[in-house]
């Protein structure tokens, strides 16, 4: 299947769909990826071949009947509610319409089986297909359907949204809103969410294989009442944290010459430590800021320094006036706060290493020699 993208305004993700399957969300992310751009009054067909390229499962004609019967059944449930304020009566409306004009289902009534499917999209919520300026949440649709888990794959979306800013902060205060977009069974625990909703889904989400994670560094923070006393305090929001899928800029200068001279790599090394130094101001002694930690893959604890490992940056090679690249390969808190980094210069394939008074005094210099 080639690079297909699933392209929809965010106010999709908004929308409370009764529990789908895997393989119905598979479906229904396939038929919105096709729906894009389309007229209000265009009507687009699926043909049985084509809809079984939505699910790795190699469902016979008849099969995919029953599962279109029930996705169509289950997404005219879903709350597609719009408000209308009429000022001059003093009147707000709520107003409920489905996503779909026309969701039409053929049957072959020789066989009995699935002939096709004809759907419309309702005027009014064209805008979540078509009107892609900004507000919208984008994903590869092949990456969406090797997800097995329908946790992940709810989790996938809601993440997807937030790609370039890495804190997913959404669901803050919102706790039964987070359960119900992800189809958490009410009788489910605080435990129980934790070993079979979030842990599967980050088991997919954000595994460390021969395979780049989807999302890099990823871990989850619960937000606890304020006014709830002791650990046991009632969860009122949970909070996303990954490193923002930004394209990593490529050095531009393909050098043939390598560095022969011991000395002219340490005055490399030495002139980025001294750049460190800039921007660690000396400060009165005080108590030292830890970060805070976080739950991440497998029950590691991660902090916000996790973000930044395996990110560029760029560091002025004075031999040969050019910018030399450099990655961030370990970054650490030390128990007086500061902050140690190991880094390599892949120019000349050495590690060195920076420190930095704190955790802002880092962020600061990153932000200026980032790539």
């Amino acid at each position: 299947m080639s690079k297909e993208l699933v392209k929809y305004h965010n106010d999709f993700n908004k929308v409370k769909i009764p529990s789908f399957t895997a393989q119905e969300q598979d479906i229904l992310m396939g038929i919105i990826c096709k729906m894009r751009d389309l007229r209000e009054d265009e009507v687009i067909t699926f043909y049985p071949n084509e809809l079984r390229k939505f699910s790795d499962r190699n469902n016979s004609n008849n099969e995919l009947f029953e599962v279109i019967s029930v996705l169509r059944n289950k997404f005219f449930k879903a709350d597609f509610t719009i408000i209308i304020d009429y000022p001059k009566e003093n009147l707000r409306a709520y107003e409920t319409i489905n996503l779909f004009r026309r969701f039409t289902i053929y049957e072959n009534q020789i066989t009995k089986q699935l002939e096709k499917i004809e759907l419309q999209i309702e005027s009014r919520f064209s805008y979540l297909l078509n009107e892609l300026i900004g507000n919208f949440t984008s994903f590869e649709l092949p990456e969406f359907l090797e997800l097995k888990s329908k946790y992940s794959k709810s989790l996938y979306r809601i993440l997807k949204q937030y790609r370039n800013t890495g804190k997913c902060l959404i669901y803050k205060n919102d706790w039964q809103d987070f359960c119900d977009f992800m189809n958490i069974p009410k009788s489910y625990l605080q435990a129980d969410i934790d070993k079979k909703v979030l842990q599967p889904a980050f088991l997919e989400l954000g595994r460390e294989t021969n395979k780049e994670p989807i999302f890099k560094n990823l871990s989850y923070k619960k937000i606890k009442d304020p006014k709830g006393r002791g650990r046991g305090g009632k969860v009122i929001g949970i909070e996303f944290y990954f490193t923002a899928q930004q394209e990593v800029k490529q050095e531009q200068k393909q050098e043939t010459t390598t560095q022969s001279n011991e000395n002219k790599v340490n005055n490399i090394i030495n002139d980025l430590a001294n750049k460190a130094k800039d921007f660690n101001k000396p400060a009165q002694k005080k108590e030292p800021q830890m970060l805070e930690q976080r739950i991440g893959f497998g029950g590691r604890i991660v902090t916000d320094l996790d973000a930044y490992v395996d990110l560029h940056f760029k560091s002025f090679n004075e031999i040969y006036k050019a910018d030399d690249t450099c990655k961030i390969k370990i970054l650490k808190q030390n128990d007086d706060g500061t902050i140690s980094m190991t880094a390599l210069n892949q120019y000349t394939n050495k590690n060195f290493y920076l420190n930095f008074e704190s955790f802002d005094n880092f962020k600061n210099w990153f932000n200026k020699y980032k790539l």
